[in-house]
This record gives structure tokens, C-alpha cells and sequence, in this order.
């Protein structure tokens, strides 16, 4: 054991025949347990390294007068769609062009992808509604084709419920026809085209970074549009039900907005804890002339338990009962009262 510290106390007992005088000395002994805790926490790390898929848009928000797009840039038309078309070739084997290589983001065989145009058009899908009016065929709402098709809209309507779009896939076939047109509640990719034909190099739009590139005498914007805002700030609409605007994220998944890199690293921690122990107090009284050694050592948890047990001890020993204490500080000349 190792010695805390040692206190004398006076103590002082009057009695109807005499007066006690004498002196407690306490040797207080203990040692503190410490526990060492080691533990390998794995510490994820989520990166956002850019826009993969986008979300999708109804027409409704990508109409919205409050404007889906920022200063200098709109929605394109159906003809600036069959400009772009036609400069890469107007044919469904031209389309891959327009395409992201490999198949990362694109879902194997990704025929004939190229990206020679820099476009990088990858598949975000797409979100389809059903209104049935019928309590027996309940409203729902689908998503299909990721990774596989890509959609985006134009901002040219075909009738009162439907508008143009432009679809490119990850296959070759007849039916490859690029533009086609969808009920208006539809969930689309958008991709912005430059009011003008002056590329000003990449943009942020709500927090975003987008690249541009030029194709013929045309700017776009190199990746899906993400934004949940409108050019004023008011948040664009998520109720894809009814018959507003509206913006989704491909089954409810962050991950197929941005290009998340999640890394684990192993986190060594180690803790040290400190349990104090309970003190031994070893006593020798000295009663007037005499000194008389209590062989008693005690385990208590606080001075006041100790007293109370030197009170005890006294009685039992027919040592007079002592009722008060001064402890005797070892560094002043002040005396404390204990009990």
C-alpha cells in the first residue's frame, strides 16, 4: 500500500470526574485501481465527389415561372434538342456520342459509347405516376430504367398533357428513337443549355458545381440537373402525386444524386480509468501520558466514516466516548472542526 497522507487529531472529552486529553495519529494508506480499455472503432467517411444521376423533375417544375434555372441559362426547346441531335449525326448509333464511356454509371454493354462530344449524358431513369381515380386501383408511383436509359425534357409541350423529351440507352436498336413525349407528371432528367454561345466555364447552382461543355454553336451543362430550389430560392415541390411541381431522387436514394465515395478507416481508442480505493486508516491514540496503539485497520469510504468507527472503537475498548474532533492541518495553523 502506499501512504496518502497522515492527520492527527486532537480530541477533547470532559466528564464529570475529569478531563481527557490526547491525540489520534492516522496513517492513511491506498491505492488507486486503473483500468486500461482499448477499442477499434471503424470511422466512415462519406465524400461527395459530384453529381452522378440528378434528380427528376415533373414538367410542371421545369415550366414554373419562378424558373428551374439560373440566370443565363433555360430548359431546352425540342428544336435546341434536334440541333444537338443533328450535329452529332441524327442516328441512334450517333446517340453514343453523347454518351459516358465504360460501365460505371451506364449498365453493361453501353453500346457504342464514345463521349467525343464531351456530353456525358448518364441514365437517371425514370419516375412514372399512376392516377386511377379508383379506390380499387390505388395512385402509385414507379421509378424504372436506371442505369440503363436516360431522359430528359424539353421545355416544349406536345398537347395539353404531354411534352417532349429526349431518351438515350445503354442498347442499339430500331426503336432508339431520341425523341419521344410523356404525360407531363412524369419524373425526367433536365440538362440546362446557355442563352448564349459564349462558355464562361463551369457554374454553381444551389451549392452544386456544374461543368460546361461547348458542342457546335451550343453550351450545356455536363451533368443532370440536382437542384431543390427555384432561381428565387422557394423549394421546388416533392408531392409527385398531384398535379404540380414537383422533384424526386431515384427510389428516395441520395446515392443516386451524387457521386458518394464512402471510405472506413479503423479509429484506435484507448481509456484509461481511475477507481479510487477505499482508504485504510491505521490508528495509534495517545491518551494523556500513555500512548496506546488500537491494532484496528479499517477500510472507510470518507473521514466522516472513520470518526464514526473511532467513536465506536473508543466506546467499545471503555475508552471515553469521543464527541468532537480537530484536525490539525499539516501546511497552516488553522484548525477545521470535523464533527
Amino acid at each position: 500500500m502506499t501512504t496518502l497522507e497522515t492527520k492527527i487529531f486532537d480530541f477533547i472529552e470532559d466528564s464529570y470526574d475529569a478531563k481527557f486529553l490526547g491525540k489520534v495519529k492516522v496513517d492513511i494508506t491506498g491505492e488507486d485501481k486503473v483500468i486500461t480499455t482499448t477499442t477499434t472503432t471503424d470511422v466512415v467517411t462519406s465524400t461527395n465527389q459530384g453529381i452522378k444521376y440528378g434528380r427528376l423533375y415533373n414538367w410542371y417544375a421545369i415550366t414554373d415561372p419562378r424558373e428551374i434555372a439560373p440566370i443565363g441559362w433555360h430548359v431546352p426547346t425540342t428544336e435546341e434538342w434536334g440541333t444537338l441531335i443533328n450535329y452529332i449525326g441524327a442516328t441512334p448509333e450517333s446517340l453514343g456520342k453523347l454518351k459516358e464511356t465504360g460501365t460505371t454509371y451506364w449498365s453493361d454493354p453501353n453500346i457504342n459509347a464514345t463521349n467525343e462530344t464531351g456530353f456525358s449524358a448518364l441514365p437517371g431513369g425514370y419516375l412514372t405516376i399512376s392516377n386511377y381515380n379508383n379506390p380499387n386501383y390505388p395512385d402509385s408511383a414507379n421509378f424504372y430504367n436506371l442505369g440503363e436509359s436516360g431522359f430528359w425534357w424539353s421545355s416544349s409541350k406536345y398537347d395539353k398533357l404531354n411534352a417532349w423529351y429526349i431518351s438515350i440507352h445503354n442498347i442499339i436498336n430500331s426503336n432508339n428513337i431520341p425523341r419521344n413525349n410523356s404525360d407531363i407528371q412524369t419524373g425526367l432528367s433536365v440538362r440546362l443549355i446557355k442563352n448564349t454561345s459564349i462558355n464562361e466555364g463551369d457554374i454553381i447552382i444551389d451549392g452544386d458545381t456544374y461543368n460546361t461543355v461547348t458542342i457546335g454553336d451550343q453550351i450545356w451543362l455536363k451533368q443532370n440537373l440536382a437542384t431543390l430550389h427555384y432561381r428565387n430560392g422557394d423549394l421546388i415541390g416533392t408531392n409527385t402525386m398531384n398535379r404540380t411541381e414537383s422533384v424526386s431522387t431515384y427510389v428516395n436514394d441520395e446515392s443516386n444524386v451524387y457521386k458518394i465515395i464512402t471510405t472506413t478507416t479503423p479509429v484506435t481508442t484507448t481509456t484509461t480509468t481511475i477507481i479510487p480505493v477505499l482508504k485504510e486508516y491505521c490508528l495509534l491514540i495517545t491518551l494523556s501520558n500513555y500512548m496506546i496503539p488500537l491494532p484496528i485497520c479499517i477500510q472507510c469510504l470518507s473521514d466522516n466514516d472513520f470518526f464514526t468507527y473511532i467513536c465506536k472503537e473508543l466506546n467499545t475498548r471503555n475508552f471515553p466516548v469521543v464527541k468532537y474532533f480537530k484536525l490539525i492541518k499539516n501546511d497552516t495553523n488553522d484548525d477545521k472542526d470535523i464533527i
